[in-house]
């Protein structure tokens, strides 16, 4: 999606994208971890959406409607915060230079990097009461 994004996005999407990414940063300055939550997740939908493809954008609703409550939880360690948000800083401005092999290079580190720290989260909370599990 990223890709597609970079390439089709209109520059009032990619604006809308940057002022959104704009309010998750004060978001973040402010530990306002649910606002924060809230848009980042307006971010990833603006993007599928701006991607133009219908397909890569019902996927995309389908498998976070199934992580999302994990998805929060990764936010909850400061440095592991700092560097998501850092990756989305590396996300808008690749969408606004129009760099879809860079916007898909970040999409996918950032995505391997939820993903493992969902892992981690899982391992630590195996066998307790009220656990998450695979």
């Amino acid at each position: 999606s990223g890709e597609c994004a970079a390439q089709r996005a209109t520059d009032e999407e990619i604006r809308e994208i940057q002022a959104l990414h704009f309010e998750m940063r004060a978001c973040h300055a402010r530990q306002d971890l649910s606002g924060y939550y809230r848009l980042n997740a307006r971010i990833h939908e603006a993007i599928n959406r701006a991607a133009g493809n219908p397909v890569l954008s019902q996927t995309y609703r389908a498998i976070n409607a199934r992580v999302q409550s994990l998805r929060f939880r990764t936010n909850q360690d400061g440095a592991k915060w700092q560097r998501a948000v850092q990756e989305h800083e590396r996300m808008v401005e690749a969408l606004a230079t129009r760099d879809a092999a860079g916007l898909r290079q970040v999409l996918v580190e950032h995505l391997q990097h939820k993903r493992d720290t969902v892992l981690q989260l899982m391992r630590d909370h195996a066998g307790l009461p009220g656990s998450i599990s695979a």
